[in-house]
C-alpha cells in the first residue's frame, strides 16, 4: 500500500506523527518507493530508535543499498573524524572519555563543519535525501546541524511535539513552532492510530488522539 505521503516528493517539509500512527511505516513504505543509484540518509536519536528502523525496512522488502540510518551524534561524530583539522575539534573527544562535555563539542564542531559548506559536494554526491525521525528530541545544535544538511539535500523531518524526552540537563529541545516548522513547512499529519487497531482497539486509539 502507498504512504499517506511520500516523503521523497518534497524538497522541504515536516510530518507531525503521534505515537502510534505509523510515523516508522511511512518511512519505510517510503523507502519502498526509492529507485535512485544514491541512498537516503535517514537519522535518528537512539540506538534503539536505528535498530527499530532497520527492522521495519526489512519488514517492507526495501533494500539495504537505498539507505543509510544513523544517530545524529553518531553522524556528526563521522563528519569530525572525517575530516579532523577542519572541525577544529581535538581528536581525543572522539574518545567519550566525558561523554557529557564530549557530545556537545562534537555537535557543535559537526555543525560548524557544515554550515561553513566543506562538506557540500561530498554529501550531494553521497546521498539523494534527508529524513530525520523523532525531530521532537532535537536540541538546538541538532537541529543547526539538520537544517545545515538541509541546505545541501532534499530533506523531511518527523515527530510529535507532545512525546519529546530528552529535554533535562539543560539540553534546550526545539519548540516544534517556532523553529521546525519555520524551516520544515508542515506537510500533514498521521492521524489513524494503526497501533491500536491493529490490537483490536480502535476506540481506544481513537479516544487517546482526541485527548490531545
Amino acid at each position: 500500500m502507498p504512504p499517506d505521503y511520500n516523503l521523497l516528493e518534497y524538497h522541504r517539509g515536516a510530518i507531525t506523527a503521534p505515537a502510534g500512527c505509523g510515523k516508522t511505516q511511512i518511512i519505510a513504505d517510503t523507502l519502498a518507493l526509492h529507485t535512485g543509484t544514491r541512498p537516503v540518509l535517514i537519522l535518528t536519536h537512539t540506538n534503539a530508535g536505528v535498530t527499530t528502523l532497520r527492522l521495519r525496512m526489512q519488514r517492507a522488502g526495501v533494500s539495504a543499498v537505498a539507505y543509510r540510518i544513523a544517530t545524529i551524534d553518531g553522524f556528526a561524530m563521522r563528519l569530525v573524524a572525517m575530516f579532523p583539522a577542519r572541525s577544529g575539534l581535538n581528536v581525543e573527544v572522539l574518545q567519550l572519555r566525558n561523554r557529557r562535555t564530549d557530545y556537545p563539542a562534537i555537535r557543535q564542531a559537526a555543525c560548524q563543519l557544515l554550515q561553513a559548506g566543506h562538506l557540500n559536494d561530498i554529501l550531494a554526491a553521497s546521498y539523494a535525501h534527508l529524513i530525520v525521525d523523532e525531530y521532537q528530541d532535537c536540541n538546538l545544535v541538532q537541529h543547526a546541524l539538520v537544517t545545515a544538511l538541509s541546505t545541501v539535500l532534499p530533506a523531511c523531518v518527523l515527530g510529535d511535539p507532545m512525546q519529546a524526552i530528552f529535554g533535562f540537563r539543560g539540553n534546550q529541545l526545539v519548540d516544534w513552532d517556532a523553529h521546525v516548522l519555520s524551516h520544515f513547512p508542515l506537510i500533514g499529519e498521521l492521524n489513524h492510530p494503526w497501533r491500536w487497531a491493529n490490537a483490536g482497539a480502535p476506540e481506544l486509539g481513537r479516544w487517546l488522539l482526541d485527548c490531545r
